[in-house]
């Protein structure tokens, strides 16, 4: 499903992170979008938000299908491998 923000001029394609889908991610940035179109003009630019191809498994709890732009398996031995190689991250 691609969710059509305000209508305009120029497009901005807003690309949801993983496990989102685009709807959510225009919920989420609503509050922001509003404050920069009140503050910019920013009115007259139109804002794509479209699901990721790929249809996650859902988890216990989620209201929604999760959606993702690539298939990711589990973090398999080359993860544990570059940390250990790596060190420690900051997360």
């Amino acid at each position: 499903m691609s969710v059509r923000g305000s209508s305009g001029g120029e497009r901005i394609l807003a690309l949801h992170g993983n496990t989102q889908t685009g709807e959510v991610f225009r919920t989420r940035l609503e509050p922001l979008l509003s404050a920069v179109s009140k503050s910019t003009g920013l009115k007259s630019f139109g804002f794509d938000f479209p699901d990721g191809p790929v249809e996650l498994e859902k988890q216990a709890g989620d209201d929604v299908s999760r959606r993702s732009w690539w298939f990711v398996q589990q973090p398999g031995d080359r993860t544990r491998q570059a940390l250990n190689n790596n060190g420690e991250f900051c997360m």
